[in-house]
């Protein structure tokens, strides 16, 4: 068993010999935690397998999430409305000339920034999210494959 001595400074100090009360903590012996060389190859390679499946589904979260839908069709919807703008300079009874003519192309790229700015934010803290999950991840599988090529070399 593990001792801490415990000293309470606050107490009175006499003489020139530290003073103050001491208490002995008894701590009980700790589990040592299980690293990959202690689990067998059947069970390492169960969970290489689960840890290619979180690695995978990272990704697929990391790249296809609502903000990255959102912000995909909001940029299809600019890129008809500039079609619709090129295709329609002749008639100025078009609905986005309208647009256009009432709202300077500057002030309408500032407003579409400034509401998609929340999604992107949304977008950041999912990636930043996933990333982290894929690299853990990653740095478990490359630790297991480290374990089982080594045990393979020395069979």
């Amino acid at each position: 068993m593990n001792r801490t001595v415990i000293q309470n400074i606050n107490s009175p100090v006499y003489g020139h010999v530290v003073g103050g009360d001491l208490t002995f903590i008894e701590h009980p012996p700790q589990e040592r935690e299980l690293t990959w060389w202690d689990i067998n190859s059947d069970e390492l390679g169960m969970r290489l397998k689960a840890l290619y499946a979180e690695l995978w589904g990272s990704w697929r979260r990391y790249w296809f999430n609502p903000p990255f839908f959102i912000l995909g069709l909001h940029c299809l919807g600019l890129l008809a409305l500039v079609l619709n703008m090129i295709t329609n300079l002749h008639s100025a009874n078009s609905f986005f000339m309208t647009i256009t003519k009432v709202m300077s192309p500057m002030w309408f790229v500032i407003l579409n920034g400034v509401l998609m700015l929340p999604v992107a934010h949304w977008l950041q803290k999912i990636r930043r999210l996933e990333a982290n999950v894929a690299a853990h991840a990653q740095a478990d599988i490359d630790g297991i494959k480290l374990v089982l090529r080594r045990r393979k070399n020395h069979q």
